[in-house]
């Protein structure tokens, strides 16, 4: 058995002193509780990362197997031990093209976090909320897809087996078909890039929707008169609030404010293009070239297009926003598990899988495990 020499580690969403064993061999932990090792370390389970639409100076829709194994070491190092490859809207070509590289690589001996899914983003978005997806490519949700989307005896997924989540608008017509036939795939759904109203919102949740992607963007705001998304969204808890805590999509009293409101149900996601751990300068997300200066990244007319945030720098800066610890953490691993439906990860307890960061007294990654085993 291995010790991993922490002081305290996340259980069941506290942090509770003691040190953690694992058996490699299995990749499982052995116990919990032991006594501390003095370090000032602490572990968590391994974040999850459910928006990563490239790292390292990869976009995931433009590149191959060697790409995305360099993408996949690159964020294991920020403490993601399991992550969902993002495809912002595309042409169908580049789209299923970036799939099967992905399926490819999911299902291959790739090296770092593993690939837990696709998300899709897209191309089923408001043009009113396209924010930096192309207008061009943006896709209604006509008759005949939404008859497909429906019909009981449909032989394949509508997106391919590997597509794990879907963000798309709840105020496009036909969105509950296509809401109806994701959920019958196993596929969970939010809403994003939306121009919904309130009333709009909560019928997809009634629908099966789950999730709200990331919170304040791209969505109409909240009112007095007019929650929007979000306020339907906070006020429904069925529902997962996925959130950049970037300290630039989001005002810091608003990811003050949306902590303590959410709870449980904040999910921490990056948003990271490819610019991530590169440095500044003219990037790609998709089909859109990105100018990244002082950790943002914009489009020509200065519109967001994703983020150069990591998930260890997420955590910190819910931290300096006077964030409980125990909070943001669990919103960086275990809230992004349950809502995804993967209940093997984002714990640690005996018998789980070993996907551990280890982290030091300044919240810097120092140790992530993938099942036991030290990633690169």
């Amino acid at each position: 058995m291995t010790r991993l020499g922490v002081d305290r580690f996340l259980h069941n969403g506290e942090l509770v002193a003691g040190d953690i064993s694992i058996d490699p061999d299995t990749g499982t932990i052995t116990s919990i509780g032991l006594p501390s090792a003095g370090t000032g370390r602490l572990a968590a389970p391994g974040f999850i990362d459910l928006q990563v639409n490239g790292f390292g100076g990869v976009d995931f829709l433009h590149t191959d197997l060697v790409g995305i194994e360099q993408a996949s070491i690159a964020v294991a190092t920020t403490g993601v031990t399991s992550f969902l490859p993002t495809l912002i809207t595309t042409s169908e070509h580049d789209r299923t093209r970036a799939l099967q590289q992905l399926r490819d690589a999911r299902h291959g001996p790739t090296p770092g976090a593993s690939i837990i899914g696709v998300h899709l983003e897209g191309p089923h978005l408001s043009p009113k909320r396209a924010g930096a997806h192309p207008l061009e490519d943006l896709v209604s949700i006509d008759d005949e897809f939404a008859a497909l989307a429906t019909e009981p005896d449909r032989a394949a997924p509508l997106y391919g087996y590997d597509v794990a989540l879907v963000t798309l608008a709840a105020d496009l017509a036909n969105a509950h078909d296509l809401i109806a036939g994701l959920i019958v795939d196993g596929v969970v759904v939010s809403i994003g890039h939306t121009a919904a109203t309130a009333v709009e919102t909560r019928s997809a949740f009634d629908a099966g929707v789950t999730g709200i992607t990331h919170a304040f963007n791209a969505m109409p705001p909240i009112t007095g008169r007019e929650p929007g998304p979000l306020g339907a969204a906070l006020a429904d808890q069925r529902v997962s609030i996925m959130v950049i805590a970037d300290r630039v999509h989001v005002a810091d009293d608003n990811l003050r404010w949306l902590a303590h409101a959410a709870r449980e149900r904040l999910v921490l996601v990056t948003d990271a293009i490819a610019a991530t751990h590169t440095s500044d300068g003219a990037t790609t997300l998709g089909s859109r070239t990105v100018h990244v200066s002082d950790g943002t990244a914009r489009l020509d007319d200065g519109t967001l297009a994703g983020s150069v945030l990591t998930m260890d720098q997420a955590v910190r800066n819910l931290v300096e926003l006077d964030v409980d610890l125990a909070a943001a953490l669990y919103a960086a691993s275990t809230a992004p598990g349950k809502f995804i439906g993967r209940s093997d990860l984002g714990q640690i307890d005996i018998g789980s899988r070993a996907d551990v960061v280890v982290l030091d007294d300044h919240l810097q990654p120092v140790l992530t495990l993938l099942r036991g085993e030290e990633l690169p």
